[in-house]
């Protein structure tokens, strides 16, 4: 459990860190960690009354605690998915692409939905959007699934033997 929370913690610790390379299981873990505690943003955010009306889910956010949370931990989540691009001896651009157009997708859809008297005739406009963003979400599990690249590459060495995990919470 303390090597779990450790590989969770270590993106915070790695801040703005886009060099070098991280693990499955540190990439991993800190998505896992900061999704169960942005949806604990969400239902504090609900329960104080601060929830966005209508608009916030769109944002990746409910409310004002969510939001906050979802700021500090965007660069370090960024940053972990970079290195962990960096284990496959790939770019961290290769991110970029399937990231903006999910983005994209994302963002039009909210509008989509966030008009009040939706047209159903745009039926066929919500299909491609919904397909595109599946698709580019898709394409994003999958580079960050990839097996890294044994020993050492190009973005440094493998950072399975490197990592004291009694050190991270020092």
């Amino acid at each position: 459990m303390r090597r779990y929370l450790a590989s969770a913690w270590l993106p915070m610790r790695r801040y703005a860190e886009f060099s070098g390379r991280s693990q499955p299981q540190e990439f991993w873990a800190f998505t896992l960690v900061i999704t169960g505690l942005t949806l604990l943003c969400d239902v504090i955010d609900e329960l104080a009354g601060l929830s966005f009306d209508g608009a916030g889910w769109a944002m990746g956010a409910t409310g004002v605690a969510g939001a906050v949370f979802s700021l500090v931990t965007l660069i370090p989540f960024l940053a972990v998915a970079v290195r962990r691009v960096h284990d496959t001896n790939l770019r961290g651009w290769w991110l970029l692409p399937p990231l903006a157009a999910n983005v994209a997708c994302f963002i039009a859809l909210g509008a989509m939905f966030g008009i009040h008297d939706f047209p159903m005739e745009r039926e066929e406009e919500v299909a491609v959007l919904t397909l595109g963003f599946l698709g580019t979400f898709l394409l994003l599990i999958v580079l960050l699934c990839r097996k890294g690249t044994a020993g050492p590459n190009r973005f440094g060495d493998d950072p399975q033997p490197t990592i004291d995990y009694d050190d991270v919470f020092n």
